[in-house]
């Protein structure tokens, strides 16, 4: 009776377990998918931009406006989702631990933590292997991936409105420079002010997860 609870708990562990790879892969597609609609949202703006050429107030405000604002909802949701996944994955990493040490038929010894060796007494491994528990004994997340697309889409918001600036001080009926600037100013800063801060916090939240 004992052993079937346990085989029973077993069972209930490891479909959580997969349960919580199938969210993994599901955070991966949206992150994938809000790229790929805020890519194609920011191409049609900029061709708007050039096919109303001339107007320069829609120009700006397409530049200095919408394709911010497309950048900070992509943020948003990208982000969110990479938060969701670093939880998942360190939850799956404690959760593999207790799985091996449920399945382990002989005491658990450390394991250098350069080397790719594995033993045949775990059953999962891949959340350890990513973490530091490899050849180069040191975590393989994608960090820097990670930090290029958010720094990718912070210079696109920042481009756009100084872009849009200069739309504004070089049209047929040009503004004010100091106004011109003052706005663009405004967009700018005002954007990567609310990006950047952002980032921070969600940066703190995902690398609480790391490890």
């Amino acid at each position: 009776m004992a052993l079937d609870k346990e085989t029973e708990r077993l069972k209930f562990t490891l479909e959580e377990y997969s349960k919580i790879k199938q969210e993994n892969l599901q955070s991966i597609q949206t992150m994938h998918g809000s790229l790929q609609f805020g890519l194609s949202a920011i191409s049609l703006l900029f061709v708007a931009v050039g096919q109303l050429w001339g107007n320069v107030l829609i120009e700006a405000a397409l530049l200095m406006v919408a394709i911010p604002l497309v950048c900070v909802l992509v943020e948003r949701v990208w982000s969110g989702e990479l938060i969701r996944l670093a939880r998942a994955s360190h939850f799956l990493s404690l959760l593999e631990a207790a799985i091996n040490s449920r399945l382990s038929t002989t005491p658990q010894q450390p394991q250098a933590a350069a080397s790719d060796a594995m033993s045949l007494d775990e059953a999962l491994r891949w959340e350890a292997w990513v973490r530091g528990r490899n050849r180069w004994g040191k975590s393989v997340l994608m960090r820097r991936a990670y930090k290029s697309t958010l720094i990718g889409l912070l210079s696109l918001a920042a481009g756009a409105s100084v872009t849009g600036a200069l739309y504004l001080t070089t049209g047929e009926t040009p503004l004010n420079f100091w106004v011109a600037a003052s706005v663009a100013a405004t967009s700018c800063c005002g954007t990567l002010w609310f990006l950047w801060g952002e980032q921070k916090n969600t940066w703190a939240e995902i690398m609480s997860y790391a490890n």
